[in-house]
């Protein structure tokens, strides 16, 4: 996920921006609970967009305010604990944790290693836990894979697409109240937003990966380049129009449906043509970006 999963701001009604950011903060107070104080700093908005998807057929998710670290003058709203917060909490620990191994293990990144020691506490805890103990060992399997794949310079675009595709269903499918067709419904949804993912991640980052001598999937096609980013944005795009057609297949009439929506069905292209662009997806001081 991480920075991308994230509902356009100019496309949000007033409220549903505010219980945007109180699952977000909902879902950090859950993290200093279950995954100790320090791993709500690799807390991200995408963590939130995953809640209020599992929240999305209830009507109304319930609120309170609340103080914080952060806001100790004022109290805010925060979504209260629910096993969607919860789960949501984990899996951000989770992919943190994966995001900074990845990184130093590409880029020997400092900041990487440091990220992952300091989230590495954090695995412990969920390591303990029946629960994600399995998601934990799955998606360890996956980045093993990816991580030989990049060694052996592997050129197959939709290989590791693939893999991405699995290990982001692992996490969205490790909700327990997911069982029968809602569960093949969401690893459907979590296939093609990691697919999207991957693939929008390399053409967003394809020339600097290029400067830095980085492995980048999409340098090392044999085509023209602009023939190699249009078949990218192509199946980036699929993925894209896969996401919805999923979403569909799921009972969605609460009040955070419109958010997960709005990601999508607007993020989602928004984002990518900015990729192939090689355009930023935060934009300070423009409201057409996401939140």
């Amino acid at each position: 996920m991480f920075g991308y999963l994230r509902p356009w701001a100019a496309e949000l009604k007033v409220w549903e921006a505010q219980l945007y950011r109180a699952a977000y903060c909902g879902i950090c107070r859950a993290m200093g609970r279950q995954t100790g104080q320090l791993s709500r700093l690799a807390l991200q908005y995408d963590a939130a967009t995953l809640a209020l998807a599992w929240l999305a057929d209830e009507k109304e998710p319930g609120r309170m305010e609340k103080r914080c670290i952060l806001h100790p003058f004022h109290r805010h709203p925060e979504l209260p604990p629910s096993p969607a917060i919860q789960a949501a909490a984990d899996v951000c620990a989770l992919l943190a944790w994966y995001k900074c191994c990845d990184a130093r293990l590409d880029r020997e990144s400092l900041r990487a290693s440091a990220g992952a020691l300091f989230l590495r506490p954090a695995v412990r805890r969920l390591n303990r836990n029946p629960d994600t103990a399995s998601l934990l060992r799955r998606n360890m399997e996956l980045l093993d894979e990816m991580h030989r794949l990049e060694k052996e310079s592997c050129s197959e675009i939709d290989r590791m697409a693939e893999l991405s595709g699995e290990l982001l269903a692992a996490a969205v499918t490790a909700w327990p109240p997911l069982t029968g067709k809602d569960t093949e419904a969401w690893d459907w949804l979590g296939r093609q937003l990691g697919r999207w993912l991957y693939l929008t991640d390399a053409l967003a980052d394809r020339e600097k990966d290029r400067e830095k001598g980085r492995y980048n999937v999409l340098l090392l096609q044999n085509s023209e380049p602009t023939e190699v980013v249009e078949t990218a944005r192509q199946a980036a795009l699929w993925a894209a129009g896969q996401a919805p057609v999923a979403w569909d297949l799921l009972p969605h009439r609460g009040l955070s449906a419109g958010i997960i929506e709005n990601v999508l069905k607007i993020t989602l292209p928004k984002a990518l043509e900015r990729a192939v662009a090689l355009r930023p997806l935060f934009v300070k001081g423009s409201i057409d970006e996401p939140v």
